[in-house]
């Protein structure tokens, strides 16, 4: 069940309610109860699929067995990618943050949990579409004050509205513009077409994150941001300290350091990181454009990374972003292209040939868009507009909010009502 779905508003409103009113002990199963027929939605099956794989992070935590849980993880990651899309949903995040529990209660880093707790922190819907990917002490500890209130629910209500009309305003005319600047014939109208299709994916992707970060606070539970203005990159690790940040967070805590410190004297820091990217790429998927992503990615940070080391306050990366922005599009370009095959593209480029006069809503949105991660960037917190009077936030959610039913299920994006772009989950 897509968020942009209008059965989905259905299944929040009835769940806020019932949460509203339930005494704390049945909270967590609720939110359980919940967040399995969420993925029921998308397959029967999913939570039989999940239940185990949830209870078996858990007892290998409580057993202290790292590796066990390793393998099963990437077992079942491998089975559900070769299963098919309707089997997909989510399992790379959840199997990201079952791991990293795993790893931090096995290493004294962490509290064991139970079994009721390790479900919920396996199954949380909100977190599932595009992240975050949490872990378990900061998100027990958020979920344990968790309360609907008249502010959680207008905060909720102004988050999820604004990553909806992001992706609603912006995402298909962006792909529509990439797809109709790659047909062009001018060296520069096709490097930017890369560009646009990278804009694309961000707005996609931050879009569906705000939403899902919405549903949590309007139940009164705070999730961090998986996204920050990427645009303001100052170099490639910059940008990956922005681009799905507790992604690439998770692989630089659990891969990177550990490597450095058990490896750094006999292997240079330079290989472990590129290592590190090569496996980010194959999380994304099993196939050679993923690996590639990964191989460009890695190359891109270490080589950031050296000339910053030699040329210091001199070396200027924002250029080195703008080439991982034009590569990682290109590679989304040959993803469309492979998976959905050359007929579907060559309709999607007629399409985008008729494109014509582009609406007064998109440059209305492309504007608000830089506005917005402008403040954002200065202020340092996404969402610094819940910092604004009540009576401002209230207002301005019930305008983004009935903009939302009006618009719902009538232009929802493809692409995210089967899986999300790009990181393919």
């Amino acid at each position: 069940m897509a968020y942009t779905s209008s059965s989905f508003i259905i299944l929040l409103l009835s769940g806020l309610l019932v949460f509203a009113f339930l005494p704390s002990r049945a909270k967590n199963p609720a939110l359980i109860l919940m967040s399995l027929a969420w993925f029921s939605t998308w397959n029967i099956y999913l939570p039989l699929v999940l239940i185990p794989v949830i209870v078996i992070h858990h007892y290998c935590a409580l057993k202290r067995k790292i590796w066990p849980a390793v393998a099963i993880s990437i077992l079942v990651l491998i089975l559900l990618r070769f299963e098919g899309t309707s089997l997909v949903v989510g399992s790379s995040f959840y199997l990201l943050i079952l791991l990293a529990y795993t790893l931090d209660v096995a290493r004294g880093k962490s509290s064991s949990l139970t079994v009721e707790e390790s479900l919920l922190l396996g199954s949380f819907f909100p977190m599932m579409m595009a992240g975050p990917v949490v872990r378990s002490e900061t998100f027990l500890s958020r979920i344990k004050n968790a309360k609907v209130s008249w502010e959680s629910m207008v905060d909720g209500a102004l988050v999820f509205s604004l990553g909806f009309l992001k992706v609603q305003f912006l995402h298909q005319t962006l792909q529509d513009l990439s797809y109709h600047y790659a047909r062009q014939e001018n060296f520069l109208l096709i490097c930017s077409s890369t560009l646009i299709a990278t804009l694309g994916v961000y707005v996609s992707l931050s879009g569906f994150a705000d939403m899902g970060r919405g549903i949590a606070r309007a139940f009164g539970i705070v999730l961090e941001d998986a996204f920050r203005p990427v645009i303001f990159a100052k170099d490639p690790s910059d940008f990956w300290e922005r681009w799905n940040r507790t992604v690439a967070g998770w692989f630089r805590d659990y891969l990177v350091f550990p490597s450095l410190l058990r490896w750094g004297r006999k292997v240079p820091a330079q290989i472990i990181l590129f290592g590190a990217f090569v496996l980010l790429g194959l999380w994304h998927g099993f196939e050679i454009l993923w690996l590639l992503f990964g191989v460009f990615n890695g190359l891109m940070v270490v080589a950031g990374s050296a000339i910053r080391k030699k040329w210091g306050e001199h070396f200027s990366g924002r250029v080195l972003v703008v080439f991982l922005l034009m590569g990682n599009g290109l590679i989304h370009v040959f993803d469309e292209v492979f998976h959905q095959g050359e007929h579907h593209w060559l309709e999607k480029l007629q399409q985008a040939e008729r494109l014509g006069n582009i609406s007064l809503l998109f440059y209305v949105g492309i504007i608000l868009l830089i506005v917005v991660d402008w403040f954002q960037e200065k202020s340092g917190e996404n969402d610094f507009y819940l910092k604004w009077p009540v009576s401002v936030k209230r207002t301005i959610a019930i305008v983004l909010f009935l903009l939302w039913v009006l618009m719902v299920d009538h232009r929802a994006p493809p692409p995210q009502d089967g899986l999300p772009l790009y990181f393919n989950l």
